[in-house]
């Protein structure tokens, strides 16, 4: 199982790692407006379930019910008129609400 992450995501949670000295971790979690929600967080622990991704420096850490959601997605870091941010496709979602943020299956 696993992620891709585009150079231009790996370079900012590379930033993101050294600028708060953790790992970075992302979680899939139940609710938001489309049944599921992408979760943002740092940590500095890394569970013996967890999926680590290494980076340039630290890494992103993934639990293992969420990378059964996430398998096969692309993680892309982008900057435009609307600002900076993550975008996460996911392979098997069948909808997206209009912020990004929650998705269905």
């Amino acid at each position: 199982m696993s992620v891709n992450i585009t150079l231009a995501a790996n370079e900012q949670l590379t930033k993101l790692c050294k600028n708060t000295g953790k790992h970075v971790r992302l979680s899939i979690k139940s609710g938001g407006c489309q049944g599921f929600s992408k979760v943002w967080d740092t940590s500095d622990a890394i569970n013996d379930d967890d999926i680590v991704t290494y980076l340039y420096t630290g890494c992103l850490i993934i639990d293992q019910d969420s990378m059964d959601v996430l398998n096969g997605a692309t993680i892309d870091y982008r900057i435009d008129i609307s600002g900076s941010y993550f975008v996460i496709d996911i392979v098997n979602a069948s909808s997206a609400c209009g912020c990004g943020k929650s998705f269905s299956m």
